[in-house]
């Protein structure tokens, strides 16, 4: 791929439908915290944060990369480690700020264009594909990483990940490729071997995700 994508961006690049644009809707609901989750994973990868026993500590106070210089001044002044979920309700907070940052990004890199709407005094950015080679090449690529035996690290959180954004409408046409699909990364999910700090913010961001739709649920009824 001629395009270094980050698992951000390519988790968020999969959840744009591809004919009309916008988010798909089985995603709208949590893309936020696995983007969030995700953006804290490639932060470790660069020793930016440390993780451990379940909490995030801050190795470095800045860096180049706008994003992720935006997620540290969240920090603000706090030195003492806190649980992922604390980190992640504090990006919850600037989600939008976050996605336009993100978009920004992306937007750069030619990978998307960004519709400006409004209904009344709402305003947001729709995104819509604009590198449909990228795109469709990074859907076969990561279909055939689901069914394949030998991942490195790096497919195998995507795919960890991926299974949170219930996306795979968007990978899969066929209802049985779906399915089967579904009951691998099932199984990849089940102590996959990466570091425990990965793990503890998959578990986190599920832990949010499921916190979200319980209390969607509680607002509902």
């Amino acid at each position: 791929m001629e395009k270094s994508l980050r698992i951000s961006e390519k988790l968020y690049f999969l959840s744009i439908r591809r004919e009309k644009g916008g988010l798909s809707m089985s995603a709208s609901s949590q893309i936020h915290i696995v983007v969030h989750g995700a953006l804290l994973i490639e932060m470790l990868h660069k020793s930016i944060l440390d993780i451990a026993n379940g909490k995030i500590s801050v190795r470095e106070s800045r860096d180049e990369d706008e994003i992720y210089s935006y997620i540290l001044g969240l920090w603000g002044n706090i030195q003492n480690p806190r649980r992922i979920r604390f980190w992640l309700s504090r990006m919850s907070t600037k989600r939008v700020r976050i996605k336009r940052l993100l978009h920004a990004r992306m937007e750069k890199k030619r990978l998307i264009s960004i519709e400006k709407k409004q209904f009344l005094f709402i305003k947001w950015e729709k995104p819509h594909i604009l590198d449909y080679k990228m795109h469709r090449e990074l859907n076969r690529r990561v279909s055939n990483a689901i069914f394949s035996n030998e991942l490195n690290k790096e497919e195998l959180i995507e795919l960890i990940l991926l299974k949170s954004l219930n996306i795979l409408r968007n990978i899969f046409s066929e209802k049985e490729n779906r399915r089967q699909a579904r009951r691998k990364l099932k199984a990849l999910s089940v102590n996959p071997p990466i570091t425990q700090g990965e793990k503890d913010i998959v578990l986190g961001i599920n832990r949010a995700i499921r916190a979200a739709h319980a209390a969607a649920a509680a607002g509902a009824s």
